[in-house]
Protein backbone atom coordinates (compact mmCIF):
# COMPACT_ATOMS: atom_id res chain seq x y z
CA UNK A 1 0.00 0.00 0.00
CA UNK A 2 1.72 3.58 -1.00
CA UNK A 3 0.73 6.05 1.37
CA UNK A 4 1.49 9.35 -0.39
CA UNK A 5 3.07 11.88 1.42
CA UNK A 6 2.78 15.61 1.87
CA UNK A 7 3.54 18.63 -0.62
CA UNK A 8 4.35 22.29 1.22
CA UNK A 9 5.31 25.14 -0.98
CA UNK A 10 6.12 28.56 0.57
CA UNK A 11 6.50 31.40 -1.98
CA UNK A 12 7.29 35.23 -1.01
CA UNK A 13 4.64 37.78 -2.85
CA UNK A 14 5.22 41.07 -3.29
CA UNK A 15 2.66 43.42 -3.44
CA UNK A 16 2.77 43.32 -7.37
CA UNK A 17 1.87 39.86 -7.31
CA UNK A 18 -0.88 39.54 -4.80
CA UNK A 19 -3.33 39.82 -7.54
CA UNK A 20 -2.12 37.13 -9.48
CA UNK A 21 -2.02 34.99 -6.91
CA UNK A 22 -5.11 35.35 -5.97
CA UNK A 23 -6.42 35.34 -9.99
CA UNK A 24 -4.60 31.71 -9.71
CA UNK A 25 -5.92 30.38 -6.73
CA UNK A 26 -9.91 31.33 -7.04
CA UNK A 27 -9.83 30.56 -10.30
CA UNK A 28 -10.98 33.94 -11.80
CA UNK A 29 -8.37 33.09 -14.76
CA UNK A 30 -8.29 30.00 -16.31
CA UNK A 31 -5.86 27.62 -14.85
CA UNK A 32 -5.41 24.47 -17.29
CA UNK A 33 -4.01 22.23 -14.60
CA UNK A 34 -6.92 22.70 -12.12
CA UNK A 35 -10.78 21.82 -11.61
CA UNK A 36 -12.83 24.59 -12.52
CA UNK A 37 -15.46 23.32 -10.27
CA UNK A 38 -13.83 22.93 -7.17
CA UNK A 39 -12.67 25.79 -5.13
CA UNK A 40 -9.37 26.10 -2.47
CA UNK A 41 -9.63 26.19 1.08
CA UNK A 42 -8.57 30.09 2.05
CA UNK A 43 -7.51 30.00 5.76
CA UNK A 44 -6.79 33.39 6.63
CA UNK A 45 -9.29 36.09 6.31
CA UNK A 46 -13.47 35.78 6.45
CA UNK A 47 -15.25 33.23 4.46
CA UNK A 48 -16.09 35.97 2.05
CA UNK A 49 -15.11 35.01 -1.61
CA UNK A 50 -15.41 38.38 -2.25
CA UNK A 51 -12.99 39.68 0.28
CA UNK A 52 -9.03 40.37 -1.65
CA UNK A 53 -6.28 38.78 -0.60
CA UNK A 54 -4.32 42.86 -1.21
CA UNK A 55 -6.76 43.74 1.11
CA UNK A 56 -6.43 41.44 3.54
CA UNK A 57 -2.29 41.52 3.40
CA UNK A 58 -2.51 45.31 3.90
CA UNK A 59 -4.81 45.45 6.88
CA UNK A 60 -2.69 43.19 8.47
CA UNK A 61 0.40 44.83 7.38
CA UNK A 62 -1.40 48.20 8.40
CA UNK A 63 -2.06 46.68 12.49
CA UNK A 64 1.71 47.32 12.76
CA UNK A 65 3.32 50.56 12.97
CA UNK A 66 5.83 51.18 9.98
CA UNK A 67 8.66 53.68 10.73
CA UNK A 68 9.77 53.91 7.41
CA UNK A 69 7.77 53.81 3.92
CA UNK A 70 7.33 50.18 2.74
CA UNK A 71 9.80 49.56 -0.37
CA UNK A 72 8.12 49.13 -3.71
CA UNK A 73 9.89 45.53 -3.95
CA UNK A 74 9.51 44.66 -0.23
CA UNK A 75 7.93 41.12 0.58
CA UNK A 76 4.19 41.63 1.74
CA UNK A 77 3.56 37.76 2.48
CA UNK A 78 4.61 34.52 1.74
CA UNK A 79 2.25 32.25 0.49
CA UNK A 80 2.16 28.69 1.54
CA UNK A 81 0.65 25.83 -0.30
CA UNK A 82 0.00 22.31 1.73
CA UNK A 83 -1.32 19.26 -0.33
CA UNK A 84 -0.38 16.27 -1.01
CA UNK A 85 -0.06 13.58 -3.49
CA UNK A 86 -2.71 11.76 -5.17
CA UNK A 87 -1.96 8.73 -3.57
CA UNK A 88 -2.99 9.88 -0.49
CA UNK A 89 -6.69 11.39 -1.63
CA UNK A 90 -7.50 8.84 -3.55
CA UNK A 91 -5.63 5.77 -2.90
CA UNK A 92 -7.65 3.30 -4.39
CA UNK A 93 -7.16 4.81 -7.88
CA UNK A 94 -4.46 7.97 -7.81
CA UNK A 95 -5.10 8.63 -11.61
CA UNK A 96 -8.70 9.33 -11.24
CA UNK A 97 -7.98 13.32 -11.33
CA UNK A 98 -10.60 15.66 -9.74
CA UNK A 99 -11.66 12.68 -7.52
CA UNK A 100 -10.41 12.81 -3.85
CA UNK A 101 -12.31 10.94 -0.69
CA UNK A 102 -13.92 13.50 1.63
CA UNK A 103 -12.60 12.08 4.79
CA UNK A 104 -9.38 12.16 3.80
CA UNK A 105 -9.68 15.38 2.43
CA UNK A 106 -11.20 16.66 6.21
CA UNK A 107 -8.47 15.05 7.83
CA UNK A 108 -5.73 16.91 5.47
CA UNK A 109 -7.22 19.94 6.13
CA UNK A 110 -7.62 19.42 10.29
CA UNK A 111 -4.38 18.02 10.21
CA UNK A 112 -2.62 20.75 8.28
CA UNK A 113 -4.45 23.63 10.74
CA UNK A 114 -3.11 21.85 13.94
CA UNK A 115 0.27 22.36 12.62
CA UNK A 116 -0.01 25.74 11.42
CA UNK A 117 -1.25 26.68 14.88
CA UNK A 118 1.63 24.77 16.45
CA UNK A 119 3.98 26.29 13.98
CA UNK A 120 2.76 29.98 15.18
CA UNK A 121 2.85 29.43 18.54
CA UNK A 122 5.89 28.08 18.62
CA UNK A 123 7.37 30.97 16.38
CA UNK A 124 6.14 33.55 18.96
CA UNK A 125 7.33 32.33 21.88
CA UNK A 126 10.22 34.56 23.33
CA UNK A 127 13.22 32.81 23.11
CA UNK A 128 16.02 32.80 26.19
CA UNK A 129 19.25 34.90 25.75
CA UNK A 130 22.21 32.90 26.08
CA UNK A 131 24.66 32.85 28.81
Amino acid sequence: MTYGYAIARTKKLKRTNLAGSEAHTARTRETPNADPSKQNIRLIGSDDPNEKLEDLVLAKIGQYEQKRKIRTDAVYCVEILLTASPQYYRPDDPTRAGYYDEERLQNWVEANLKWLDETRERSHRPRRASP
